[in-house]
């Protein structure tokens, strides 16, 4: 996934709401960044953060824009784009560049950027300094839903406050695109498939496949317990709870 800042705790957060989309898809630019970070660069405690909540700008303005125009379409996020169209719009986001998806993107190059956009984070969604016990939690007590879900909440809740508001950030745009699995027919078990490598960085390895499906049964879980695994510290985080 590329190097860079780590992602850490950002100084303020506002609610994260994914349902209420405007039809704003590009927010005013009045000039452009004056420093050039990735358009994945998640700002560190000691930064000033330009992006509500934390949230990186590009992963932002492409859930805005899936949720405003491709949720009822078909293969979201399993059909993938031209890797040219896609780099050239990662690019002018990069650059600091005015984008405008609606103009500039289509459904699959944007839902194909936000996955690599996943993939680029410095640390992950799911941070490489708590993957392995996640994975342990998982491996440890997936037949036991009871303990499985005390574990992993409590390693939720363990994540900086930047980790925690992507994550939730995220887990309800997700969900809300199975919502309409039978228009678009992605599934949540769908969706942990093609995600769960944005999700997760599994290092290669001669079980590397097996790894990644156990990655991707993990993402699976998540999403089908949000609520139980996220409701507590989305309260004390005051994050929305809709989807």
């Amino acid at each position: 996934m590329g190097s860079g800042v780590s992602i850490s705790g950002c100084q303020s957060f506002s609610a994260v709401q994914v349902t209420n989309i405007t039809n704003r898809i590009t927010p005013e630019r009045k000039e452009q960044r004056k420093s050039r970070d990735p358009a994945c660069h998640v700002p560190s405690s000691k930064e000033k953060s330009p992006e509500e909540g934390g949230i990186p700008l590009l992963i932002k303005e492409a859930v805005q824009y899936l949720s405003t125009f491709g949720l009822k379409h078909t293969g979201l996020f399993r059909v993938t784009s031209s890797l040219k169209k896609v780099t050239a719009l990662k690019e002018k986001y990069d650059g600091g560049e005015s984008v405008d998806l609606t103009q500039d993107g289509d459904i699959d190059t944007v839902a194909s950027l936000l996955k690599l956009c996943l993939k680029e984070l410095p640390e992950g969604v799911i941070p490489e300094s708590t993957q392995s016990s996640f994975i342990i939690v998982y491996k440890d007590y997936r037949l036991d839903e009871e303990e499985c879900s005390k574990h992993l909440k409590k390693l939720i809740e363990d994540l900086s406050r930047t980790h925690f508001t992507v994550l939730h950030y995220l887990c309800t745009f997700f969900i809300r695109v199975a919502s309409y699995s039978e228009i678009n027919k992605m599934t949540l078990e769908n969706l942990s498939i093609v995600l769960g490598p944005s999700f997760f960085r599994v290092p290669f390895s001669p079980n590397i496949q097996e790894a990644q499906n156990l990655c991707n049964d993990l993402l699976l879980y998540i999403l089908r317990n949000f609520q139980k695994l996220t409701a507590d510290r989305a309260q004390q985080e005051n994050i929305e709870q809709a989807v």
